[in-house]
């Protein structure tokens, strides 16, 4: 961010003029007023920007001696004085965020701090449920039965919700032992990752059921559906939610998957809703895209992640579960926290682990050296002319086999399987390289190839769309991906899979908001997977976009293949940049979450 006010003409410079006006016209002074004025735009467009504080060090810090003269807008967070905006150390904040932020910190440590008792027995059971090949998923379940807090992070394919599924027959077996019926909620922070992790979790809990692994009553016990976090929380209009200190969830074990999606405000209404004694497992990968609005909390989490002190260390031992480090500098959060590491979805040592793995060390070497032509084919990089008209036959060719199913008359089923099968991923939504151009020219292509026909109906047979708004009724929901058909009536129909996993045709004109969908943003491909993905590296053109978290996140929703589209010549630099939020909780949730609120 600049350090001077920022005055571009968008959609964010009204909202921050309109704050900074309101703060400023209360200073005593002059310069008191223009250095609230330029503050409060920073905070702005700060907090869009998904930042939670503005770092004052630098040039900024010559708005400090005048900003803390003016006592009734802005305060030291030591000093208890309520004001709109709190200078924490080198860090300014809205009074709001900075108290929500100090707050989660609080809670999060002592919930990590907090030990709990394993129960006889679940030694020999995690040994039962994990083979020697899984040592590092029994070590995650030894970590989350012996703390309130429990944090499992890892890459796709790396069996967290394996790992959470057995968690969970443990806890609930001893729980029975004990006459206990404990209520366990399933949640993630959209509609989309609710209804895959409860599909995931369903697919679980059928192979232990087969294999012997929990009985009748656990299996009773496992959630059998998922929900929003704004569902589960109440959330109401206002932004406000029903379940809070006052009125706590009833659920005794909350588990929360996608973690990485979830903001800071709507973790620490989580967190400040658990009950007494409750029970909270975060699952997620800390390398993936953060959230959209302010906050990057399970990052923050993972912070350190591998390490754990010396005496967690030695309980872990106790439990035959050797951490995977010891650091000095390591927390109770870190000892909360494990780390999967083994991909079953792709071969650590095959090109896209690879790729993933370069891209996460920031190795610009190891990154050209993945792209390199290999014989398997795994990796194709097909570079093009920025100058020149993007080659839109390099992303339709991935969709000849579906609209080739579509005209012969496939079954539904095989459908969903093939609109599964093939993502075009691009980290824009408009211009020639986003989502809007590649859905245009995409269409073009498949027409000219007399793959798809002019449209009927208001959509066209062969078409995919992407819902953008959730319907419970229906149970729709953001990010939902559909097949558009031909009825036998003639109408058209979307094919989705349902929530059973069983197909199901719904009218178009009964569906909340959608769009047209040869092409997704990485953003909301988070959390899916596919056989085969294209994905679209637009040049910057002097545009700020790209971070080594959506290159990887991208680049990992592929199981077999990887088409990438890029600029002549190596990778530019800013897909190899770790992006940065400004916050204080890292410092917070690591040292102890000790400050004043």
């Amino acid at each position: 961010m600049s350090t001077q006010t920022p005055t571009r003409d968008d959609a964010v410079a009204p909202l921050a003029r309109q704050f900074a006006a309101s703060l400023a016209k209360r200073a005593i002074t002059d310069e008191g007023r223009s250095a609230v004025d330029a503050a409060s735009r920073l905070l702005i467009h700060a907090l869009l920007a998904g930042d939670t504080c503005v770092d004052m060090n630098g040039a900024r810090a010559a708005l400090l001696p005048a900003l803390r003269r003016e006592v009734a807008l802005c305060t030291d967070a030591r000093s208890g004085i309520t004001a709109p905006l709190v200078l924490d150390g080198h860090r300014l904040y809205l009074a709001r965020l900075w108290h929500k932020e100090v707050m989660l910190a609080q809670c999060l440590y002592a919930l990590a701090a907090e030990r709990c008792d394993p129960g006889p027995g679940m030694l020999a059971k995690l040994h039962l449920l994990f083979d020697a090949q899984a040592a590092d998923q029994r070590r995650a379940c030894a970590m989350a039965l012996t703390r309130r807090l429990g944090i499992v992070t890892g890459g796709p394919g790396t069996g967290k919700t394996t790992t959470v599924a057995r968690m969970l027959v443990v806890l609930l077996e001893g729980a029975l032992a004990r006459d206990e019926t404990p209520l366990v909620c399933l949640t993630a922070p959209t509609g989309k990752a609710a209804a895959r992790a409860a599909s995931a979790l369903a697919e679980e809990r059928k192979k232990l059921v087969d294999g012997g692994l929990a009985g009748p009553q656990v299996a009773a016990l496992l959630p059998k559906s998922a929900t929003t976090l704004h569902r589960l929380l109440g959330g109401r209009p206002d932004g406000s939610f029903r379940h809070g200190p006052g009125s706590p969830l009833a659920a005794d074990v909350v588990v929360v998957d996608e973690c990485s999606m979830v903001d800071l405000r709507l973790f620490e209404a989580l967190v400040q809703a658990l009950r007494p004694g409750a029970r909270l497992v975060l699952l997620g990968d800390s390398n993936q895209l953060d959230a959209v609005e302010a906050g990057n909390v399970f990052g923050a989490l993972c912070a350190g992640a591998g390490c754990v002190t010396a005496a967690r260390a030695a309980e872990l031992a106790q439990l035959d579960s050797a951490p995977q480090g010891v650091s000095p500098r390591a927390s109770a959060v870190n000892d909360a926290t494990a780390v999967l590491r083994h991909s079953y979805r792709f071969d650590a040592g095959g090109g896209i682990g690879l790729l993933s793995a370069a891209v996460l060390a920031q190795d610009a070497e190891r990154v050209q050296a993945a792209l390199e032509p290999e014989p398997e084919g795994v990796i194709l990089r097909h570079a093009f002319d920025p100058q020149k008209t993007l080659p839109m036959s390099a992303l339709a060719e991935g969709f000849e086999p579906l609209l080739q199913a579509v005209q012969s008359g496939a079954s539904d089923e095989m459908l969903l399987k093939l609109l599964d099968d093939y993502r075009v991923l691009t980290p824009l939504r408009d211009g020639p390289y986003g989502v809007e151009g590649l859905n245009r020219g995409i269409e073009r292509e498949l027409q000219a190839r007399k793959l798809l026909l002019p449209p009927r109906g208001a959509i066209g047979a062969g078409r995919p769309v992407l819902v953008s708004r959730n319907d419970a009724a229906l149970q729709v929901f953001n990010g939902d991906l559909g097949l558009v058909v031909d009825a036998s009536d003639g109408s058209e129909q979307v094919l989705f899979p349902g929530p059973d996993g069983e197909p199901r045709r719904i009218a178009p004109g009964r569906l909340p908001e959608y769009g047209l969908a040869f092409a997704m943003t990485i953003h909301k491909s988070q959390g899916s997977e596919s056989t085969r993905v294209a994905i679209v590296l637009p040049p910057s053109q002097g545009r700020d976009f790209g971070s080594r978290e959506m290159l990887y996140t991208a680049i990992t929703r592929a199981k077999k293949s990887l088409l990438l589209l890029m600029p002549e010549g190596p990778l530019e630099a800013r897909w190899l940049q770790a992006s940065a939020r400004n916050s204080g909780l890292v410092e917070r949730l690591h040292a102890g979450g000790d400050e004043q609120a």
